[in-house]
């Protein structure tokens, strides 16, 4: 049987929530190019070039019309979560990750407020639910990511206590290096991972 809360949550979101993401998803192009053209003029993720930007905006776009549609408040915040630590993992602060958000929430809502007709009542204008919806988006993602940036740094102490541990018991250089390259690839979540020495002239000899 379905919690109440989460009953709640689907029959607040219903229609207006499926609504919006329609209405989403029928403008992603413009929407994720408005999104890029309004974060380089706030500065943020400089770091991307504009292809990674351009993923980085579909991949926000998703989140977004999966939170609108989950319909449940743990799916929403999986969501949520999801993109939050995806992000510390890959090196932005909270600060970053929650400006990504607001340029995204206010180039959605510029939007809506173009494609509004006049006159429009209350009940069928989607922006009073789409406050409501990016106000919880927003403190649901710095939430997460608060979270996600603890559990990095608590896992990075953990890594280093171990890399100790292993220079003091491992007899061999190359078990040590080994050792090394295999908890940094764990803390970063990456697939693969490489460690290089080099000699006094700088050369790659390892």
């Amino acid at each position: 049987m379905m919690p109440a809360e989460d009953t709640a949550v689907k029959q607040e979101h219903g229609e207006p929530a499926a609504a919006l993401a329609t209405e989403l998803a029928a403008h992603a192009e413009r929407l994720e190019h408005a999104w890029c053209a309004e974060v380089r003029a706030r500065g943020l993720l400089t770091r991307l070039s504009p292809a990674e930007l351009l993923r980085e905006a579909a991949i926000l776009l998703r989140v977004w019309t999966g939170f609108l549609t989950s319909g449940e408040e743990a799916a929403a915040k999986v969501q949520v979560h999801w993109l939050a630590e995806r992000s510390v993992l890959v090196g932005r602060s909270v600060q970053e990750v929650l400006g990504a958000l607001f340029a995204f929430s206010d180039v959605i809502r510029q939007h809506l407020r173009r494609q509004a007709p006049a006159g429009t009542g209350e009940n069928a204008d989607p922006l009073p639910f789409f406050e409501r919806a990016a106000q919880q988006l927003v403190m649901q993602a710095a939430a997460s990511c608060a979270a996600a940036h603890e559990e990095l740094v608590r896992r990075r102490m953990d890594a280093l206590v171990e890399a100790g541990v292993a220079l003091a018991g491992e007899a061999g250089l190359d078990r040590v290096l080994q050792k090394i390259v295999d908890l940094a690839r764990e803390i970063l979540g990456a697939r693969y991972a490489a460690l290089g020495v080099l000699d006094d002239a700088g050369k790659l000899v390892r």
